[in-house]
């Protein structure tokens, strides 16, 4: 139905023309303004749409420049905005990502709500980020380049409670891809064990779930043994994780490390003969694959089952020509 209403309000709306909206044109108006905004884009992604194909999109653009500075000084007014974009964002990402790339303020709002000590906000910030760096390589680099966000990571470690998974999230996706991992493990301030251990452990399945994708995205070609050495040892913590989601998880990390590794291992290799340092990771990566080809879920057994298969045809073929297509990660 929801798929089938948003179909129904594109055609509803693709001949519209703009509309001049009173609110944009008086301050005083825009606080609520934006909450009614913001509970019209919670009813789904069809409400979406609606703001989209009607015009308002420039403003919104307009109040996230001028509030880019300091968000935090007007929460009545950043908070509803955040929720907006944070909604907008997931339901046309290609458009709003242009959107805030093609102005090199706009996400520097997103960046600076990361300092916010408000859950529901700094919540919403996470999510708006994970969003707007997802499969977004320029994006990942204008956010990591925001001083807000280096703050945001140093500071990630000394965190009083649990953080939320859209945070963990968050870390993984400022992981991913990176050729410097270990300068960005460092800027943590602590090893990595202590620091992913008490995650792993957490009682929500969907922390542990981004925990291991968090892991699973730092790993990179050419990091170095032993951090991926410490990566795999907290990943193999994890599978006989009781969540299916949490061990779906671990094949799509499992993935990368062979990934990483394959390149190494010699044509017609046998897992018998596999010695040196780099070789023994793969080794046991393989043998945990192995194990959640047997997994009680369907979907894991099925998705291991076809890493496994990937892995015994590209070790007939030359190293050069080897490639592993990534298993599906769970959605942001």
């Amino acid at each position: 139905e929801p798929t089938l209403r948003a179909h129904y309000a594109v055609e509803l709306t693709a001949a519209r023309p703009q509309i001049n909206f009173p609110f944009a044109e008086s301050p005083a108006r825009h606080p609520r303004a934006l909450q009614l905004l913001a509970r019209f884009c919670d009813l789904g992604p069809w409400a979406c749409l609606e703001c989209l194909h009607v015009g308002i999109h420039p403003y919104i653009l307009k109040l996230l420049q001028t509030a880019a500075p300091q968000p935090l000084a007007a929460p009545h007014v950043s908070l509803p905005l955040l929720h907006i974009w944070t909604r907008l964002i997931s339901t046309d990402p290609d458009c709003c990502r242009f959107d805030l790339m093609k102005d090199p303020s706009a996400h520097l709002f997103f960046c600076n709500c990361l300092a916010s000590t408000d859950p529901p906000m700094a919540i919403e910030t996470a999510a708006a980020l994970v969003s707007f760096v997802h499969d977004n390589d320029e994006g990942l680099r204008l956010v990591l380049e925001a001083p807000p966000v280096l703050d945001w990571l140093a500071a990630f470690p000394r965190r009083p409670a649990l953080p939320d998974p859209w945070a963990i999230l968050l870390l993984g996706k400022l992981w991913h891809g990176q050729d410097a991992t270990d300068a960005l493990v460092d800027l943590l301030g602590t090893p990595l064990s202590p620091l992913m251990l008490p995650l792993l452990g957490a009682a929500s399945f969907l922390t542990r779930a981004a925990a291991v994708f968090a892991l699973g995205n730092l790993v990179c070609d050419g990091m170095d043994e032993r951090l991926l050495a410490e990566v795999v040892q907290l990943l193999l913590g994890r599978i006989a994780d009781c969540s299916s989601h949490v061990r779906l998880e671990l094949v799509v990390a499992f993935s990368r490390i062979i990934a990483a590794r394959f390149a190494f291992l010699p044509e017609d290799a046998c897992l018998d003969t596999l010695h040196h340092d780099h070789q023994l990771v793969l080794k046991l990566v393989l043998r945990a694959v192995m194990a959640l080809c047997l997994d009680p879920h369907r979907t894991v057994a099925v998705v291991a089952g076809r890493l496994l298969d990937q892995v015994r045809v590209l070790r007939s073929t030359a190293p050069n020509d080897r490639s592993i297509v990534f298993a599906a990660s769970v959605p942001p």
